[in-house]
């Protein structure tokens, strides 16, 4: 029968340190007994072997408290998108490194919650053309707000201007019932279309003044010219003279003003000069004038004007 010591406690006989049994020796606890070690006490195993722990379960770790299959830490963690899980090398002081590395593509998503994307922040030709609408999406095509590509509209629009002001004077005597051949000076602005399909809007704005043959005045006007070529002039009608514009003027202190709007279709690409010549509308020979009155008395009551002339190429 094995000896028996019943003790409350044990203490070294001199010193602190407290030796139990021999070397070779076994010290049990038996089943069902507790070994109490209170909290700030010290247990150093230093060079000793312990025993009895589960090696297959006691170095690993559980997710939770409902996890029933521990496992080592490398294989509980699990990858997301982007991510990476690199184990260091084996033995020693291991580590599991986690890194994110930037996708290629966005995961997909409906986008209905991007409300503040800085266009700024977006690169070049990071969203594909034909993405933006359905079509072709070309040089030649514009997305439109149904976002569909469409032809680029090509019809008009304004390509150039080109206008001339007159502020001087200019007089001339022309014969009665007749269209004056000359063309008016300093009235004569050229353009080069740069298709033959461009039109050429003629937008006039004459101040005249007219020689009254008597007091109840008398007509004159004008013929718009392309070149030499009478253009945007009246239908043939019987003996009547084919003009552009005329007004009445009764006396010859009087000055009048006339405006010409007219489209012209050229079909050139050579430089097109675009003028205007008197018409008489009197039986008798008579001066016409361009910015001032016949009787141009040098006094405040008397006018100097101005009369212009503007071209625009509309695009076909």
């Amino acid at each position: 029968m094995a000896s028996k010591i019943e003790v409350d406690k044990i203490d070294p006989q001199s010193g602190t340190s407290l030796e139990v049994g021999s070397s070779g020796d076994t010290v049990n606890v038996p089943s069902g007994a507790t070994l109490d070690i209170n909290s700030g006490a010290t247990i150093d195993a230093t060079g000793a072997t312990i025993t009895g722990f589960d090696a297959a379960s006691d170095e690993k770790v559980k997710v939770s408290s409902d996890d029933t299959t521990p496992g080592f830490l490398n294989g509980k963690l699990t990858a997301g998108t982007s991510i990476t899980l690199t184990e260091g090398s084996g033995g020693g002081d291991e580590t599991l490194s986690i890194a994110y590395s930037t996708p290629a593509t966005l995961p997909a998503a409906s986008g209905v919650n991007l409300t503040a994307l800085d266009a700024a922040n977006l690169g070049s030709n990071l969203v594909p053309t034909a993405r933006l609408g359905t079509g072709t999406a070309s040089s030649s095509t514009v997305l439109y707000g149904d976002q569909t590509y469409k032809a680029e509209p090509g019809g008009g629009k304004i390509l150039q201007v080109v206008t001339v002001a007159k502020s001087d004077t200019y007089s001339e005597n022309v014969s009665g019932n007749s269209i004056s051949s000359t063309l008016i000076t300093g009235l004569q602005p050229s353009i080069t279309p740069s298709a033959t399909s461009s039109k050429i809007l003629i937008m006039a704005t004459i101040t005249t003044g007219y020689e009254s043959g008597g007091s109840t005045g008398d007509l004159h006007g004008f013929v718009l010219r392309r070149g030499s070529t009478e253009i945007g002039i009246g239908d043939a009608d019987g003996s009547r003279s084919r003009v552009t514009t005329g007004s009445w003027l009764g006396a010859n202190q009087q000055l009048l003003q006339m405006g010409i709007n007219y489209i012209d279709s050229p079909s050139t690409t050579s430089s097109t000069t675009y003028a205007l010549s008197f018409f008489n509308f009197s039986g008798a020979s008579r001066d016409i004038y361009i910015n001032r009155s016949d009787r141009d008395t040098d006094a405040a009551y008397t006018a100097r004007c101005i009369s212009t002339i503007t071209l625009m190429e509309i695009g076909a």
